[in-house]
């Protein structure tokens, strides 16, 4: 115990000594001081850290008296360069380290607004050719916030994933060209976009090997995986999915060796009508759970693996989905082998939305044929009620021969400062669902609420489940259950907590004997952030006294990590736990254990990590008699991006266990090797569609087609000798232009849905040509029609 109090006292000093990196401030000369060194930085991109300090120095250099743009560079800064900083929390500055700026500090003085700029310099649409994707281009043009803008400002979102490259491009000429890039540049933006096929694609394909061996066994495993993804306009987004396995498996008793091959063609998006979507999968896939039917708090339903077909048809406010086909089971590590179990199973769901807070659905699914499962035919019905503050759900499952399960979740946002959940759940024995083992023959109640302030959080819930409801069952028991946490914050840089738990179960055999059981665990824990990294430790202690008096015992130990965040992208973790665990009537244990794990993005495109484990088990039993047990393992993990389509991943594992003793059956030692090597291609190419018009909630287009001519008898039909007028700029909806070629014709395509405004730009028409009324006309687009 000497060890653990030496532990302890400097863990207390280590917290007491450490600076609050938010306490130090700047002298009056700071800024004239690094006058020349920001100029230098503005012309290279980059601050090398020559002395300990922290962001909100740096910021005020660049932005002085300028709080918001500070706070955005602040937040820019973290992001290029997160591996300096914990999850984007701290900002202090180490000496030595060297950070990569914003984009907009290059540009002119502190008066630029902090947003988003050109990088570097524009490469020409010559320079691109028809093979480079869109993204790898822009991407050494600009500086984007998100993989679906080009030209953003932070505080305008995106409003969908074609609010991208190209349409951006024309509302950067309205909103940002005068402060941030010449029309030049958006031009040779506009021709390297436009020599991208219009519509997204992709090609990724990959070859895995996976070697597992250890004592008596050897398992290997390899394949090729590939995937194509293409975006259209009319027909939603294709997706096809497939892989070819090859497995060994080679134990003392016997030698399996096979192959598999897996399809999954999938379609999403497909606008059926003005307001209706559909998606359609065909091959091996799981049928996941939907939120709404199938979750829940404490109970919730399972979805299952099969081969088949399945699709889902939705609009705004309502949505209906089947899948039908062989249940089984995926196998293997490395591969995702299907496994058919003769089942054969089919289903229909239904949602809808009776008003902006009354929401219900429905299944009706069935299962033949089952190896281990009887048929069975099961209807499932939900209910949920949702307010600004609370939520109320209800769910019922029921079976063809009569079996019934219903669970009861709810919330509520602010009572009083606490945030409320509570629920309760039954589920009679021999319940099913589909080909999944569900939890049956049980009920319940639970109760939580948590509070949350500025220094302060406290968690408190109590859970009561009683299991073996039938008449028939071998054995029932019945456990409550209540715990506490806690946590305070002493400072910005320290926080402590406690946790507790308190479970009485009883047992009822049918034989008739009875045994109670009482559980109790608390853990108290301090954790300390500091310029270097976190350290937490933590000490727990629990305690079971039981009827059985084999099952007496109680443990204690600590559990103490540290964390460091070195220069260049590099992290250090430390942790070391001590267990002690004394028994009544069985053996006395005591382990110790320590994990190291560093890891290193070295460069933009290669990264490592290193793991290592030691521990060592020993336990005492009557007699005299002392078994103990050490073991190692080591884990080397690794990424290279060989090329901007080429990479690989790697990773190696070895374990090594010594069992002294005499028995031949238990000692001796044990030897584990895992090597998993990945080749991966990918391949992009194309652009986003450019869409007109106001966007609907659909995905669903069409066309608008029209003629400007000179109506001479005004009967509002052109004859063959009316004039036409040719350049003359059409608008719709107020923002999309283009204009009518030699004949007078004009196009948009594609255009959403829905109602929509075009107006004619009266000062392009010929003198004297002019309009009898000046105002737009409303006009409606369907999907894959053509308005005229």
């Amino acid at each position: 115990m000497r060890f653990l109090y030496i532990l302890i006292f400097c863990f207390l000093i280590c917290v007491a000594t450490e600076a609050d990196p938010y306490s130090s401030t700047a002298d009056s000369d700071y800024t004239d001081q690094y006058a020349h060194k920001i100029e230098v930085s503005r012309k290279t991109g980059y601050w090398n850290v020559d002395t300990n300090g922290h962001l909100f120095q740096l910021a005020n250099l660049f932005f002085p008296d300028r709080p918001v743009a500070s706070v955005k560079f602040i937040q820019d800064v973290v992001k290029l360069n997160s591996g300096y900083f914990i999850n984007g929390e701290m900002r202090s500055l180490v000496q030595g380290i060297v950070l990569r700026l914003p984009g907009y500090v290059m540009l002119a003085t502190d008066t630029v607004p902090a947003e988003i700029v050109t990088q570097e310099t524009m490469l020409s649409a010559e320079d691109i050719d028809n093979d480079t994707p869109v993204d790898a281009a822009i991407s050494t043009t600009i500086n984007k916030t998100t993989e679906s803008s080009v030209v953003q400002s932070t505080n305008q979102p995106t409003n969908s994933a074609t609010d991208s490259a190209t349409d951006l491009s024309i509302e950067a000429k309205q909103k940002y060209v005068d402060q941030y890039m010449e029309i030049s540049d958006l031009e040779e933006l506009d021709k390297i976009l436009r020599k991208q096929p219009a519509g997204r694609r992709s090609l990724e394909t990959e070859y895995y090997y996976y070697n597992n061996e250890g004592s008596g066994y050897n398992s290997i495993e390899h394949g090729v995986n590939l995937g194509f993804k293409r975006e259209t306009l009319q027909s939603g987004n294709l997706f096809i999915k497939s892989s070819f396995q090859h497995f060994n498996t080679e134990t003392l008793q016997n030698n399996t060796d096979g192959h598999d091959w897996l399809v999954k063609l999938e379609q999403t998006d497909m606008p059926l009508g003005n307001t209706w979507l559909m998606d359609n999968t065909l091959g091996q896939q799981r049928s996941l759970p939907d939120s709404l039917l199938f979750g829940g708090y404490r109970y919730r339903l399972p979805g299952s693996p099969l081969t088949g077909i399945s699709g889902r048809l939705r609009s705004d406010d309502t949505q209906y989905k089947w899948y039908a086909g062989n249940t089984g089971d995926y196998e293997g590590v490395s591969s995702r082998r299907f496994a058919e179990d003769g089942g054969k199973t089919a289903a229909l769901f239904m949602q809808h939305d009776l008003s902006s807070s009354l929401r219900v659905g429905g299944v009706l699914s069935t299962l033949n044929n089952h190896d281990q499962i009887e048929d069975h035919n099961s209807m499932l019905g939900a209910f949920s009620f949702q307010t600004a503050e609370a939520q109320h759900n209800l769910r019922i499952l029921m079976n063809g021969d009569g079996n019934i399960a219903a669970w009861n979740d709810n919330s509520h946002g602010n009572i009083s400062g606490w945030r409320v959940r509570y629920g309760v759940f039954h589920a009679e024995p021999e319940l099913k669902w589909n080909d999944s083992a569900i939890a049956s023959d049980q009920q319940g109640i639970y109760a939580q609420a948590s509070s949350r302030k500025q220094n302060t959080e406290l968690s408190l819930g109590y859970d009561y489940q009683k299991f073996g409801l039938g008449n028939n069952s071998l054995s029932s028991s019945s456990n409550h259950s209540v715990f506490a946490n806690g946590l305070y914050r002493v400072n910005r840089t320290v926080n402590t907590g406690t946790t507790t738990s308190f479970s009485s179960r009883s047992f009822d055999i049918l034989s008739g004997s009875n045994n109670q059981q009482n559980n109790f665990s608390i853990s108290q824990f301090i954790k300390a952030r500091s310029l270097s990294g976190v350290m937490a430790l933590e000490l727990f202690y629990s305690k079971t006294d039981s009827t059985d008096r084999t099952n007496n015992s109680y443990s204690q130990g600590l559990n103490l990590r540290k964390d460091w965040q070195l220069p260049l992208h590099q992290d250090l973790e430390l942790e070391f736990r001590v267990e002690q665990t004394n028994s009544e009537l069985q053996s006395d244990t005591k382990t110790i254990q320590t994990n190291l794990h560093y890891s290193n993005d070295w460069q933009d495109n290669l990264s490592w990590a290193i793991g290592l484990t030691a521990f060592q088990n020993q336990s005492d039993s009557g007699g005299g008699i002392t078994n103990h047990n050490t073991g190692v393992h080591v884990g080397l993990s690794g990424y290279w991006q060989i090329t901007p389509r080429w990479h690989s991943r790697m990773n190696f594992d070895s374990g090594h266990t010594t069992i002294p003793g005499s028995d031949p059956f238990i000692a001796g030692d044990r030897e584990t090797k895992t090597i998993s090597i990945t080749l991966g291609y990918s391949h992009h190419k194309g652009r986003p569609f450019q869409y007109f018009g106001r966007r609907s909630e659909s995905n669903a287009t069409g066309k608008i087609k029209g003629i400007v001519f000179f109506d001479e008898n005004r009967d509002g039909i052109r004859q063959h000798n009316e004039k036409l007028a040719k350049d003359v700029r059409i608008i719709l909806d107020g923002k999309f232009e283009v204009l009518t070629d030699h004949e007078g014709e004009y196009e948009y395509l594609p255009v959403y849905v829905g109602m929509h405004s075009i107006e004619i730009v009266i000062e392009d028409l010929p003198l004297p040509w002019t309009l009898e009324d000046e105002s737009s006309i409303s006009i409606r687009v369907d999907n894959r029609k053509t308005t005229k």
